[in-house]
């Protein structure tokens, strides 16, 4: 540390990493959570024809 920095900017600096270092844990973990299960994707996609289907 030079000789301006004080113990009370370096309490500063590890609070902010500290918390840089949470908000990133907890983006990913929102991301997690948010994305489909493996076992949707592997399912794919149902098309369904309805162009033989009358009106009504």
């Amino acid at each position: 540390m030079s000789n301006n920095t004080n113990r009370r900017d370096f309490l500063g600096y590890t609070f902010a990493a500290v918390a840089a270092v949470g908000g990133v844990a907890s983006l990913v973990g929102m991301k997690q959570a948010w994305d489909p299960l493996p076992s949707v994707l592997a399912g794919g996609f149902t098309n369904v024809e309805l162009s033989g289907l009358k009106a009504g």
